[in-house]
């Protein structure tokens, strides 16, 4: 039994399962293959949910989609070690780091784009808006490029407007320039 998982996790050695437990604000860890409770850290934000390592698989860093915030997370440790606010009103969703393994890209469902962020320095580099409704990223399996499925609706609270068919979007990312070369619309 896992208790309350939203997403699951390994770390890159492949001795740990990470849960985050988005509803009580908590990531635990898992000892494999037993799966042993043997650590669960409180985060310092709301609905943590989706995350992603660095290259030398040191860090994961974790988005907070209802307090508009990235956590950076010790892998050895589980301590939480850093965490930035991204602007007000955003809903990070989805993160993964860049085929350049010093950037990640941060889909973010309100603000309808990705943010970009160097995870070592905990510092925002840019954006680009891609469509209504981002909600995750997707490296080509060649590396070369990136998607970025767009919704169509702004976010998952929003029950008065809900998408319609044709409104949902990919957008196709040239991860090296940070430049939109294509848009793939939903019929």
């Amino acid at each position: 039994p896992v208790d309350a998982p939203y997403t699951l996790y390994f770390t890159p050695d492949g001795g740990r399962a990470v849960v985050q437990d988005e509803r009580r604000n908590r990531i635990d860890y898992y000892k494999l293959p037993e799966w042993k409770l043997i650590k669960q850290v409180k985060v310092p934000c709301n609905g943590n949910n989706h995350a992603d390592w660095s290259a030398d698989g040191s860090y994961f860093l974790t988005t907070c989609e209802f307090s508009s915030e990235m956590i950076k997370v010790d892998t050895a440790t589980g301590d939480v070690i850093g965490k930035i606010a991204l602007k007000k009103g955003a809903m990070p969703q989805d993160v993964r780091l860049l085929p350049d393994g010093k950037r990640f890209y941060i889909a973010d469902m309100a603000a309808n784009g990705v943010w970009i962020m160097d995870g070592d320095a905990m510092q925002i580099l840019g954006f680009i808006p891609t469509a209504r409704g981002a909600h995750a990223v997707y490296p080509s399996r060649d590396t070369n490029l990136v998607y970025v499925p767009n919704r169509g609706r702004s976010n998952n609270v929003d029950t008065a407007r809900r998408s319609r068919p044709g409104e949902g979007t990919i957008s196709v990312i040239d991860w090296r320039s940070d430049t939109i070369i294509a848009t793939w619309e939903i019929p």
